[in-house]
Formats: C-alpha cells, sequence, structure tokens
C-alpha cells in the first residue's frame, strides 16, 4: 500500500498492526474475501479523510463472522468466541487483540494503531481507556457515512 498520497497519515506501528491482523486472518480464510474487501475499504476511505487535527478518533475498519475451528479462536469469553491475534513486538503495552471487528485510532491526522475488538464492547467505546474505552474524542461506526458534527 502506497501510504504517501492519502490525507490522513498512517504509523509504522498501525500498518504493521493492520497487515499482521489481515495477514493471519485471511491465511488460514479465517475471514472471507468480502469481509476482507471491506475492512480494506474502510481503511482506504478513513485514510483518505481529513480528520481534524486536534480530535482524537475511533474508526471501525470492518466485522467479521468467527470460524470456530480456526487456529486464531479463543473460547476464554464463552459462550461467545473470538479471535486473538498476539503482536510480533513483545515491547507493546498490549500483546493481544481480542475481537470480531477491526478499529483503528487516529490522532492529530495520523492512523496511529489498529486492534481487534468485540463488538459487546461498543457501549464503552466513548469511556476512557483506563474504563474499558478507546479513549477517543469521538467514535466512528462507519467511515462511509459519518457525518462531523464540529
Amino acid at each position: 500500500m502506497d501510504t504517501q498520497n492519502f490525507k490522513t497519515k498512517i504509523t509504522e506501528h498501525a500498518y504493521v498492526r493492520i497487515s499482521e491482523r489481515l495477514e493471519k486472518m485471511t491465511k488460514n480464510n479465517d475471514i472471507t474475501v468480502k469481509e476482507e474487501e471491506i475492512i480494506k475499504a474502510n481503511l482506504n476511505a478513513t485514510l483518505n479523510y481529513d480528520f481534524k487535527q486536534n480530535k482524537s478518533y475511533g474508526v471501525m475498519l470492518g466485522r467479521f463472522n468467527i470460524n470456530p475451528n480456526s487456529k486464531l479462536v479463543t473460547y476464554f469469553h464463552k459462550p461467545r468466541i473470538y479471535y486473538e491475534i498476539y503482536s510480533a513486538d513483545k515491547n507493546d503495552i498490549m500483546l493481544d487483540s481480542t475481537g470480531n471487528e477491526i478499529w483503528g485510532v487516529v490522532r492529530n491526522n495520523g492512523l496511529v494503531t489498529a486492534f481487534l475488538r468485540k463488538t459487546i464492547q461498543r457501549q464503552t467505546a466513548r469511556e476512557p481507556r483506563n474504563m474499558g474505552g478507546l479513549g477517543v474524542d469521538i467514535v466512528i461506526d462507519n467511515i462511509n457515512t459519518w457525518k462531523p458534527k464540529y
């Protein structure tokens, strides 16, 4: 992906996280081609949006159905199951992402990270990070229909 021509910059950290998660999920058909296309289209729409500098944003990039036979599945959250992907970078504060959605965080008009999150965590998305939220000013469920209310 050529990241130079976007309105929103993407950090190397975010690029690695998205690439890592998509690669692991597509490698064994854990997500469908359509789900991957939607995630990539939403990522492209996010990177082509000119976000306001003094705000932070949580952007939902896509959701997927879980393949219960996948090696990535965790049963820790029974009865629900989710994908759990561990980061290659052991210096990360959060060593794994767990969920059925992929989210990105934009700060200072730059996509700074991406991670898996559970749909059931939607109710806390607007909360501070120490309360299970994204720690952002604005939560965007659909970048294609979102209209800013500044």
